[in-house]
């Protein structure tokens, strides 16, 4: 059995942990903004048999990149480990 021991304090490693959920936190949002500033999702339309009534409809969604999720699950990684520790 092999026992690592830090000299790093409560505080820090705390703070550290932290400092990294946000970076993950940044990269997902800054991810997802230019995924939605791709304008992905396409609307189509359908005209009802009443004269004057539509229905409109999301017509295609395309896959989130791979890297939204690399990024959630790194996030919550952490964020269940610090729950463990």
């Amino acid at each position: 059995m092999i026992i690592c021991k830090s000299n790093i304090s409560a505080f820090a490693q705390v703070s550290a942990k932290y400092e990294r959920a946000q970076k993950h936190i940044d990269d997902l949002i800054e991810c997802l903004l230019a995924f939605q500033k791709a304008n992905p999702y396409a609307i189509g339309k359908r005209d009802d048999s009443q004269p004057g009534q539509a229905t409109f409809y999301v017509s295609s969604v395309p896959e989130m990149p791979a890297e939204v999720s690399l990024i959630f699950s790194d996030a919550l990684q952490i964020a269940v480990v610090h729950q463990l520790i």
